[in-house]
Order: structure tokens, then C-alpha cells, then sequence
């Protein structure tokens, strides 16, 4: 049928012996047609395009429009977000908010006319409007003025406003997108108010609808701060909001752990070290300053204990210890609830196996509590005394993807690197389940497990598929490859394992053709990594990093006999400590040292390796060295280019 530009198309081989008895087919490739090129009357020529150019071609994301969203205001233009793997503290798009704007000039309390918006453009012909604390119905809106104006509508008060303040148009429900698909899990649920996350205890939910995951808010999120001195004398009441939350950091640290204080300097990177072999203990106190009544206390704990020791805590010194999973070396942050409590309550850490090893990186805590107001006297005050602020948005801790049954374990999130690969192909870019090698995929798998290897992260920016693959590769130590319509992942290993084939030099194609030897330039070395991993999706300040965790490594050996050559990388889809620091030891491995190269033709017919394929050569230079084909190229009908790279270890 014409026309058939990007029909698919599968090419095959078949080889006829000299008996004209042919051999089975082989695939060599699967693409798509480009369009017909030097076309006359009988004959024209098409070239090809691989499967992952098309689908680079083709890729399409769904964006935050008013098409799909009609209500939404300030994300319109964002892609519709996807997340895999577990505890992501993702941002939720604001499809459905209403309308939002600023008061063109101040009003007073009781003022009903002249009430003028900077811009009523989005605005319901009639409705209510959410400015401050107070709710302010009108019946029409004409060049920006509000008409049939009733003032602290909804059990709300009349108050002057100033100009500038923000006005919001009142709704049933607040919507919020944060996935395009449905999530495993939605757990705690915050609100970024002025530059800061606060934890919402009620009023915002988690919603599926559609196959896609919102956060529902029945109602505006507010919070009423004092921005004026006031002089107090007699009769006064100071209205606050029913429940907060507020960061606490510690006070004070005591025990005979070493390095103590790297337990409360805010670092996450340092820590204290139980480096006795007893059981001695490490207590973190808190000031005792209070701000109302204790609901819930949430210790935000980071750290580590080696294999088989048992790390336990308990709150002031009192009743038995409670112990910590076993990280077997690696860090873990973990949040640690306790209902009630004073202000001042401290907590202790220990380990009773009088072992050693243990460390203790961080400790902090949030608390929930209804803030408790003194009426003393009357004030005197200037200018508002309490500035209202709005919710930004919203932001959940959640579970992406559910595997549920073609991709590794149903029912179970998707996080494992093979696993998130596979589940992209196919229900990303189209590709069938019997397009993945599943040999393959079910070898890197098993080094994925034994490793503890596990993705996580959340896609909001403009990707290109293949790049976006090839680099989940990377940061699995694998590579990804598309073969004649199959797909193959492969772990690298640390040492180069055995060659599958010796060449020689009567294997070449073509007379006097010969190895050609090069290596890589020492100025490409990279022999002192750092990693910055963990995204930080929330971009609360602009003094926030992107990046909250960090891995390095690096090579006195390489550093003495080449110099430094630093080198710092970004893992995206790394959340996980000691992953990052497994990936980054091997890329060390194969930067540290110049590489040996090699190029040499042969012909394609005869030859029966593949990318990836390792193999070593009958060369007087560097016969008993390690190669993997690095690339396959065919050069004209019957001769291919190898070019091989020299294995690191």
C-alpha cells in the first residue's frame, strides 16, 4: 500500500552452500522504511532507519493543557509526570485550582464597590472569591470590577485587604496531578507554603481517576502569620490556625561515640562512629522551647550498622530498645513516630550485640501540634498584624508503577533496573514482550538482586527515548542493546571475562591487511569521581541543591602516576547509597587507566561475533589481552570493520 514511508521492515539471511542447500534465516535487521529515493520507471531505492530512531521521531508525552484541563492555571505547558520505584517525594501539577489573581488596589472591611481584580479573564461570570481568610461573592464581573458584591460570605469576616493580595477563585475541590498513571502507594502528603513543606494531616487525599493519580484538596490550605509588633496591656485574643507542624533540630549530643557531633551538625554526610565493642550509648537531646500541644513526633533518623548488628533506640532513656533494620553497611534514613511526648524529649541510640561499627549521620524531628495562645491584655498595633499565605501546591511521598505480572514480580512496585527498563519499552515506546531477550534481561536481574540495585524517580522534563534508556543503562553498569529486532541488557562486569574467540591474523579480510593498535588519550583519564544522586524534586528555595546525597571515589595509584583528573557525575534514577557507590567504583575502573585499542577488517560473512563479544588476538604486540567489540561495522558487501576496546581488569 502507497505510501509505506515508516512501514516496519525485517530484513533476513539466508546462505546457499555449494550444493545450493540453504542455510536457516538469520535476522539482521528490523527498522522502518524512509521515503523512496532515485525513483524512475523501474526501479527506486529506500534507505532505513533503526527501530529507536523512529521512536525518537514519533515520541509524544502528554502536556498539561486546557484542552485536557480546562481549570488549569500555572502548570499548563508541563508534561504529565510518570514515577517508578519507592518513596518519591514528588510535586503535583495544578490542573484544576480555578482561576487566580491579584486585588488591583486596597479595600476596606465593609467595601462592596469598586472592587477591582488585576486580571478577571479566567473568573466564572458569578461566584465567590478566596482572598485572606474572608469569602467575598459577586454576581458579575465587568472590565475587571466586581458587581453585587457580599462581603464575608461562608461564616467567613469582613477585613481590608491590600493591594497585590492574592485572590483565588473559591471551588468545591482543589485537583492536583501527580501521576499519569496509577501509583502503588500514596503516603504523607505536604504543602509547600512560602518556600517550605509542611506535612497535611487532613483535607488532601489521594484520588484515582481516569488511570491517573490526582491529590484532592477540599479546601484552600492557609496559614495566618504574625508580621507586626504589638504591644500587649489587657484583654486581647490572637486567633491561630487548629494544627501545624514545625521542624525541631537538636540541642545537644553526649556519650563516648566518636566524632558525636556529626550526629546534629546537619550534614548528612558525616557521622558518629560506635567504634568501642560495648554497649555504650549516644543520646540526642532537644531544646524545650514550646509552641502548643504535642500531637504527633516524627525522628528523622540516617544511619548505618554493619551485617548482623542490632542498632536500637528508645525515647529518654526509659523502657526497653526498639531495634533498627539491618542495613548491612549501607546508609538508610528511616522516620521514627511517636504520639505525644514533651517538647524536650530526647532519644537514645545503642548497640547491645557490643559490636562495633554502627553509625549515626543525622537526627532530626517534626512535630505536629495545635499551637497554644495566651489572651493577656489588650495591643496596640500598626499596619496588619497576621499575613495570610496560600498553598503553592502539593507534594506526596509515593510508590510508582504497580508490576502486575508482565514485567518481574506482580503486585510488587517496579524498581528493580531490569524491570523499569522492560516496563518502559513496552508500555512506553510500543514494543512487544517477545521483542525483550529474556536470557539476558534474567541474567542482569540476578546481579540487580544480589546488589540490591533499585531505581527511583519521576519524569517532568522533555525526554529523548533512546538517550533516556541508554542512560538507565548506564546507571545500572549494563548496556542496552537493540539487535535485530531484539533487545539485550547486559551487566559489565568488574574483570573481563574469558575470551569467546582468538584472532588471527590469516582471519583479516583482504591481503596485507593488519591490526591497528591505538589507546585512549590520557587527558579523557577520569581517576577521582564524585556523584551527586538523589533528586530533589520538590525545588522548595533556590538554595536548594538538586541533589541531596553524594557518592566518590577515586585512584591514588592512577592520581600518582597521571595527576588528578576529577570528574563529577549526575545519577538520576540512584537513591540509594550504596547503590551509587557500586556504580560509580566500576565507571573508576574503566576512566582510571589509558585503554588499549584496536581496528581491523574482516569478513562479515565468516564471522560470528557481536557487540559485546569479548575476544583476543594472535599479535606479537598484545597477544593475550582482553577485547570486547565495541562496534560492528560493515564496510561494503563482504567486509566489516571490528573496533575493540581492551578490557580494564
Amino acid at each position: 500500500v502507497y505510501p509505506f514511508e515508516g512501514a516496519g521492515c525485517l530484513i533476513k539471511e539466508v546462505y546457499l552452500d555449494d550444493d545450493d542447500n540453504p542455510s536457516d534465516m538469520v535476522t539482521i535487521f528490523k527498522g522502518v522504511i524512509d521515503e523512496p529515493q532515485e525513483i524512475d520507471l523501474l526501479s527506486f531505492q529506500c534507505k532505513l532507519s533503526s527501530m529507536m530512531f523512529q521512536k525518537d521521531k514519533q515520541w509524544t508525552v502528554a502536556m498539561i493543557d486546557t484542552t485536557t484541563y480546562p481549570y488549569a492555571y500555572e502548570d499548563v505547558g508541563k508534561l504529565e509526570p510518570f514515577v517508578y520505584g519507592s518513596d518519591v517525594l514528588v510535586p503535583a501539577l495544578r490542573v484544576d485550582w480555578g482561576a487566580k489573581t491579584t486585588l488591583k488596589a486596597a479595600i476596606a472591611a465593609g467595601q462592596t464597590t469598586s472592587i477591582e481584580l488585576s486580571d478577571s479573564g479566567r473568573f466564572p461570570a458569578s461566584g465567590t472569591l478566596l482572598v485572606d481568610d474572608e469569602e467575598i461573592s459577586y454576581t458579575s464581573i465587568s472590565s475587571n470590577v466586581l458587581a453585587g458584591v457580599t462581603r464575608g460570605v461562608n461564616s467567613t469576616t469582613a477585613t481590608g485587604h491590600n493591594a497585590g493580595a492574592t485572590i483565588w477563585e473559591k471551588q468545591t475541590n482543589y485537583d492536583s496531578l501527580i501521576a499519569s498513571h496509577a501509583l502503588h502507594t500514596i503516603g504523607d502528603i505536604y504543602a509547600e507554603i512560602d518556600g517550605k513543606l509542611l506535612r497535611v494531616t487532613s483535607g488532601v487525599t489521594g484520588l484515582l481517576s481516569g488511570g491517573k493519580h490526582y491529590l484532592r484538596a477540599t479546601a484552600q490550605i492557609t496559614i495566618d502569620n504574625t508580621i507586626d509588633g504589638i504591644e500587649v496591656t489587657d484583654n486581647i485574643t490572637i486567633y491561630t490556625t487548629s494544627l501545624s507542624n514545625i521542624v525541631i533540630y537538636p540541642n545537644g549530643v553526649s556519650g563516648i561515640w566518636t566524632y558525636e557531633n556529626n550526629a546534629i551538625d546537619n550534614n548528612l554526610d558525616t557521622y558518629a562512629l560506635d567504634e568501642y565493642g560495648a554497649t555504650e550509648a549516644i543520646n540526642i537531646t532537644f531544646p524545650a522551647t514550646s509552641y502548643g500541644t504535642i500531637y504527633t513526633q516524627h525522628f528523622h533518623v540516617k544511619y548505618s550498622n554493619p551485617s548482623g548488628n542490632e542498632l536500637g533506640y528508645r525515647f529518654n532513656g526509659a523502657g526497653a530498645y526498639i531495634w533498627l533494620a539491618d542495613t548491612g553497611g549501607a546508609a538508610s534514613t528511616v522516620q521514627i513516630n511517636l504520639s505525644g511526648g514533651s517538647w524536650d524529649t530526647w532519644i537514645q541510640f545503642a548497640n547491645v550485640d557490643w559490636a562495633s561499627g554502627s553509625k549515626l549521620y543525622e537526627v532530626w524531628k517534626d512535630v505536629d501540634y495545635a499551637a497554644g495562645m495566651v489572651k493577656v491584655g489588650s495591643a496596640y498595633r500598626t499596619g496588619s498584624m497576621v499575613n495570610t499565605s496560600f498553598v503553592d501546591r502539593f507534594h506526596a511521598v509515593v510508590d510508582g508503577y504497580t508490576d502486575y505480572g508482565s514485567y518481574g514480580e506482580s503486585g510488587t512496585v517496579i524498581e528493580r533496573p531490569d524491570y523499569v527498563i522492560k516496563h518502559f519499552l513496552v508500555q512506553k515506546l510500543g514494543f512487544a514482550l517477545t521483542d525483550i531477550d529474556t536470557t539476558s534481561f534474567a541474567a542482569a536481574g540476578a546481579l540487580y538482586d544480589t546488589y540490591s540495585y533499585a531505581f527511583a524517580f519521576s519524569i517532568y522534563d522533555a525526554i529523548t527515548p533512546s538517550e533516556f534508556i541508554n542512560r538507565l543503562a548506564f546507571e545500572c553498569r549494563s548496556t542496552l542493546k537493540y539487535i535485530a529486532g531484539k533487545w539485550y541488557l547486559d551487566v559489565i562486569p568488574d574483570t573481563a571475562p574469558a575470551a569467546v574467540k582468538t584472532i588471527t591474523a590469516s582471519e583479516l579480510a583482504g591481503q596485507f591487511t593488519k591490526f591497528k593498535f591505538n589507546k585512549t588519550p590520557i587527558v579523557d583519564l577520569q581517576n577521582n569521581l564524585t556523584a551527586t544522586f538523589k533528586r530533589d524534586y520538590t525545588g522548595l528555595l533556590a538554595s536548594n541543591s538538586d541533589w541531596l546525597l553524594t557518592s566518590q571515589t577515586s585512584d591514588t595509584t592512577s592520581e600518582g602516576k597521571y595527576g588528578s583528573y576529577p570528574a563529577t557525575l549526575e545519577f538520576e534514577f540512584i537513591r540509594v547509597q550504596a547503590v551509587a557507590d557500586s556504580v560509580l567504583e566500576h565507571i573508576l575502573l574503566e576512566r582510571m587507566n589509558p585503554l588499549l585499542l584496536v581496528t581491523f577488517p574482516v569478513f562479515w560473512e565468516h564471522f560470528d561475533l557481536v557487540e559485546g563479544d569479548t575476544f583476543d588476538i594472535d599479535n606479537l604486540l598484545y597477544s593475550g589481552k582482553i577485547f570486547y567489540i565495541e562496534k560492528f561495522s560493515r564496510i561494503d558487501q563482504f567486509r566489516a570493520e571490528v573496533q575493540g576496546k581492551e578490557w580494564w581488569v
